[in-house]
């Protein structure tokens, strides 16, 4: 029999013999049919919800109680159900005013049972369609508000500008690092938002140069004016992104309020603004890809708590090494203990994990030679250990993660503080 087939009818019709033809005609189609013989036993028989009917025939005149479009309005308000109107009647007004209630079918009566068969088909075809239209409605709209949680969870505040440098998105975070809402922001550019116009000048020259050469930026510090007059130092990373022609639509990045390091720690000299060079390109989309892939993880993931350690270090440990063209002669280990964290822990920690990642390619193995390196994550109660290894030729010993005068190293002591 057919998909269709096998369904539960309910036909609500007051003319007993009409009622009895029609269900065994139905019948000898393969539908189960249930009869009724007004409308308030039509409402009845569904709110009791003994019966598992999965299609309503509905008579529209139904004798001296209500009729058939009032007691399909009244069920439809309890549950969505497909519902087919049968009716001798033809005027338009009539055909009209069941449509304002439900569109699965009109049939006249006296039609073959082809007809209306057919029109039963459609119907659940119509109803499934609608249902299945409705779930991706509901799925995207969780999903979007799963992922609004996400980026707003995080520390950085997640931006996207076009080829004009005028920003399109904004997450919420920016409240607390400028105090603007994003509304505000809407429309202008991120040149608008700079301590001086001299600055905004050499930003729009430096942003100019990086579309023309389809350039990522790394760890761009800014200094910028917040709502309230006050000045912040903003440290943002970002890679452009194309249109289906390859031409570069705008950029898309991550940005962090760096301003109490830099009034904590004089030593903490964090990179000013430059475009990359090539061998600091492979680190950027490192660095950007891991903040992407952890918002991509955790959008994705039905468990609202946050994503598997185990799934995104993994991921993203294979995806930093693939950037490398010399990765083939690098063994890489991984012995993670699986646990669920939110964006706020795994955030930093991806970071981290990324500058080591990279340390490791860039200058422990940098040369074509081979290797090991290993990242252990083990956890004991409620805390747990990340050990990052390689068996390259090692630090000097006159540098030390805490002292080191590259930016990386800094990062990661300044992340491993938090």
């Amino acid at each position: 029999m057919d998909g269709e087939k096998n369904k539960t009818l309910l036909l609500v019709e007051d003319d007993s013999v009409v009622s009895m033809v029609e269900s065994m005609q139905l019948n000898a189609e393969g539908y189960t049919v249930i009869q009724s013989r007004c409308g308030e036993d039509a409402i009845a028989i569904m709110a009791s919800g003994k019966e598992p009917i999965d299609l309503i025939l509905m008579d529209i005149d139904l004798g001296s109680g209500i009729d058939g479009t009032e007691a399909a309005r009244e069920i439809l308000k309890k549950r969505d159900i497909p519902v087919v109107f049968l009716s001798s009647h033809t005027e338009k007004e009539i055909v009209e005013k069941t449509e304002k209630i439900t569109s699965y079918g009109y049939v006249v009566k006296n039609s073959a049972i082809t007809v209306l068969d057919a029109s039963i088909k459609m119907a659940f075809k119509l109803f499934e369609a609608k249902t299945k239209e409705k779930e991706k409605n509901a799925a995207l709209r969780k999903s979007e508000a799963r992922f609004r949680n996400i980026v707003e969870a995080a520390d950085e505040f997640i931006f996207e500008v076009d080829s004009r440098g005028v920003i399109t998105f904004i997450s919420d975070r920016i409240r607390d690092i400028l105090g603007y809402d994003p509304g505000q922001m809407a429309g202008k550019t991120i040149f608008d938002f700079t301590e001086s116009s001299e600055t905004g000048d050499r930003m729009k020259l430096l942003f100019a140069e990086g579309l023309r050469r389809r350039r990522s930026f790394r760890n761009i510090e800014q200094k910028c004016l917040a709502r309230d007059g006050s000045r912040k130092v903003l440290l943002a990373s970002a890679i452009p992104f194309f249109n289906e022609n390859g031409e570069t639509e705008g950029y898309q990045g991550a940005v962090r309020d760096i301003t109490e390091s830099k009034r904590g720690s004089e030593s903490l000299q964090l990179q000013s603004a430059a475009l990359d060079q090539t061998e600091d390109l492979v680190t950027t989309t490192g660095l950007v890809r891991s903040l992407m892939l952890l918002y991509d993880r955790l959008y994705q993931n039905p468990n609202e708590n946050g994503v598997s350690v185990r799934e995104y270090l993994t991921t993203l440990i294979g995806k930093i090494a693939g950037i490398f063209p010399h990765k083939a002669g690098v063994r890489i280990e991984t012995r993670i203990e699986d646990a669920t964290l939110n964006a706020k822990i795994l955030s930093p920690l991806g970071l981290i994990i990324n500058e080591l990642m990279t340390n490791s390619m860039k200058h422990a193995f940098g040369d074509g030679s081979k290797g090991e390196i290993t990242v252990t994550v083990s956890k004991k109660e409620k805390r747990m250990s990340v050990t990052f290894e390689d068996d390259g030729p090692g630090l000097p010993e006159s540098v030390t993660i805490e002292k080191s005068p590259g930016y990386g190293f800094q990062l990661v002591h300044m992340l491993v503080k938090r």
